[in-house]
């Protein structure tokens, strides 16, 4: 029980450690941390590793702006579908409203009214081809 203890804090101090030093390398900001090490030859390679160039970390700050630019394409790809989908739905109740004598058509656009004949057309092949196969 208290070794799991003991685990899951490391593991919650590493992610956290990992986080900020993601962030630093984000920001460009410098540690505020004191890395503390009793052994001479252990405390010259926290200093070592510290001393990045900054062609590194540039590089790293541009591989992390393109894969946030890739997830941003990938969300924008993703609205620009729900918008179509949403469009869609609301031509499918607008022609079962005129259907109904419900909705009216004078408050479109020329362009919703073209995307509305389209939809129109499109329902209409539809059911020519069941009442062909139908035949």
């Amino acid at each position: 029980m208290n070794k799991k203890k003991v685990k899951l804090a490391y593991l919650q101090r590493r992610k956290i450690t990992k986080k900020v030093s993601e962030l630093q390398t984000i920001c460009d900001i410098l540690e505020s941390q004191n890395k503390v090490s009793s052994d001479p030859e252990g405390s010259n390679k926290m200093v070592e590793s510290d001393e990045t160039p900054s062609l590194i970390c540039e590089t790293k700050i541009v591989s992390q702006e393109r894969i946030y630019m890739e997830k941003i394409a990938k969300i924008n790809v993703k609205i620009e579908k729900l918008k179509r989908d949403n469009r869609e739905k609301e031509f499918h109740i607008l022609m079962f409203g005129c259907m109904e004598n419900i909705k009216l058509l004078e408050d479109l656009t020329v362009e919703e009214l073209i995307d509305f004949k389209r939809l129109v057309d499109m329902k209409l092949k539809e059911v020519n081809d069941v009442i062909a196969a139908l035949e």
